[in-house]
């Protein structure tokens, strides 16, 4: 399983510890060298992803400015717009979004769309029909697991604290999944025991997570003692680490790193 990390602006160097990077496109608007560190990791020939801000805005970018965006960036994918527990809009931006984005010529991405809804059911139904969209207009299907407030809950199993409704929907996906007929990525998991979990739907094309940077903003390591109860409170588009915390950062992209390619990193990582 591929992973990014998602970084502050001011320590972009991090990101180069991923398999790929992400790039949040609301911060790309902003910030010219933000933007710049991504177009040249695009020309050497590195996999970019460009995020549509929803989770760190509220709101996803609208419509022409990410599609100009990228055909500046000319990233490998780009998220449609998705919008927050809201499964109608969301299917009707990413059409909108992915019929105009394919017929706009300099546009090279390949698309993804975002489950969302208001319920497990619905984030189930908003998967299906993206499922069924043409590949130019949704070529890939992203669980989301931040966005549902109400069914964020977690429960307690052999002291692990977990998303209940991000296992849950990944388990009804892999016992279905022929009937999604896409390539399926898993955009941000929400604490350190969630990267544990993911190597086991082997399904998963790639994964981001700004945890690593989030933690180290907050003074905080994942330890052999504490993986399994923590999870970061920081955004990361509104942190900036000082030298000590990016040590922490870096010793938690290890950690992650190691997790999500199926290993102990308590282990290997002294």
């Amino acid at each position: 399983m591929k992973i990014a990390h998602v970084v502050p602006a001011s320590n972009l160097d991090l990101s180069f510890a991923g398999d790929f990077y992400f790039c949040l496109a609301h911060l790309a608007l902003q910030d010219p060298e933000y933007k710049r560190f991504f177009i040249d990791r695009v020309k050497e020939g590195r996999e970019v992803y460009l995020d549509n801000g929803v989770w760190e805005t509220g709101t996803p970018i609208e419509e022409t400015s990410m599609i100009e965006l990228a055909i500046e960036m000319q990233p490998a994918y780009v998220y449609a717009p998705d919008y927050m527990n809201d499964f109608q809009s969301t299917v009707e931006a990413t059409i909108s979004f992915g019929d105009r984005a394919s017929n706009t010529r300099g546009f090279n991405s390949k698309i993804i769309g975002v489950m969302q809804g208001n319920t497990m059911q619905e984030w189930i139904k908003c998967a299906l029909v993206l499922s069924k969209l043409p590949e130019n207009i949704c070529h890939t299907i992203a669980v989301n697991t931040l966005f549902l407030q109400d069914a964020y809950e977690y429960e307690i199993e052999e002291g692990a604290r977990r998303s209940k409704t991000r296992l849950e929907v990944l388990m009804y996906i892999e016992r279905h999944i022929h009937s999604f007929k896409k390539q399926i990525y898993c955009t941000g998991f929400g604490a350190p025991v969630d990267a544990e979990e993911l190597p086991k739907f082997t399904w998963i094309s790639g994964v981001d997570t700004a945890i690593a940077c989030a933690l180290a903003a907050e003074n905080t390591v994942i330890t052999p003692n504490n993986y399994k109860s923590i999870k970061p409170k920081s955004k990361i588009d509104t942190i900036t680490l000082t030298e000590e915390q990016i040590s922490f950062a870096k010793y938690n992209i290890r950690v992650l790193n190691a997790f999500t390619k199926g290993r102990n990193p308590f282990k290997e990582v002294a």
